[in-house]
């Protein structure tokens, strides 16, 4: 006789009914975030490097560095989503490659890019 599978436990067991109003997986952009990745997009335009060359060192966001640990926390020993608003696309325009759906590397276990055009 098979087994029967574990039970999940914990922040990661949910139903789209408990979660729906939980505010730990939402993260919002500030007007300082914002101005920090326009100063980022900046400095990499003035370089003239394309996006798929950047590194981490060539788009410096210290300042957003514990948003992003808190978004990393929550997609690796929380719900396993998270939601960033407030992004405002049209600024980064032809520059980046962000659309109402990007995701982008910022957890050091599970790194998956999928920055869609």
């Amino acid at each position: 006789m098979a087994a029967h599978p574990r039970k999940i436990e914990g922040p990661c067991n949910w139903t789209g009914a408990d979660i729906a109003d939980d505010p730990r997986w939402r993260f919002s952009l500030s007007e300082d975030d914002i101005a920090e990745l326009e100063r980022a997009d900046a400095a990499v335009a003035a370089r003239n490097i394309d996006w798929r060359a950047m590194t981490r060192d060539d788009f410096p966001l210290v300042g957003m560095a514990e948003k992003f640990r808190g978004i990393q926390l929550e997609l690796e020993d929380g719900c396993g989503m998270a939601r960033l608003s407030k992004l405002p696309i049209d600024r980064f325009a032809g520059r980046l490659p962000i659309s109402g759906t990007a995701s982008a590397c910022i957890s050091e276990r599970r790194c998956i890019r999928t920055l869609a055009a």
